[in-house]
């Protein structure tokens, strides 16, 4: 009876971690939209920026388990010598479930496994352009996200 019912959970939850995620838009609480350079979007080591929310492909991004994908199919990834740095560059990548890709979302906030946030740069914060770090977790306004 037990495997059964182990089985039937195990089934559940393949179904649910296999169907494709929806599209949503990553926006700071400033207002700014997560975007994707609009040339680089399917380049390695295209420049994430923070934009005014417009609905373009380039500011579509899937929750895809502990990865976030772009509409171009690459991942949001963090320069691998910068994957515990304050400041740390972050771009997308080929999805290569590598620990630079994987992320976790707590409350508001976007973490990498290193417990780094994902960050927009603060003097910048209001600015289209702006650059996307990772930065020590501290709570602040550059590091509250919300999934739209």
């Amino acid at each position: 009876m037990k495997l059964i019912m182990y089985s039937a959970v195990a089934v559940a939850l393949s179904a649910l971690t296999s169907s494709p995620s929806m599209a949503a838009q990553i926006r700071n609480a400033a207002g700014l939209c997560l975007d994707v350079h609009a040339p680089d979007m399917q380049t390695n080591g295209g420049k994430i920026q923070l934009w005014d929310c417009n609905g373009s492909a380039q500011q579509e991004w899937y929750l895809e388990g502990d990865r976030i994908r772009n509409a171009g199919g690459f991942c949001l990834d963090i320069h691998r010598p910068d994957i515990v740095t304050n400041g740390g560059h972050v771009q997308i990548w080929e999805c290569n479930s590598s620990i630079q890709q994987r992320w976790e979302v707590v409350g508001k906030s976007i973490q990498n496994l290193a417990g780094l946030c994902l960050d927009g740069h603060r003097p910048d914060l209001l600015t289209n352009g702006a650059k996307v770090q990772v930065w020590e977790c501290n709570g602040l306004i550059q590091q509250q996200w919300t999934f739209e």
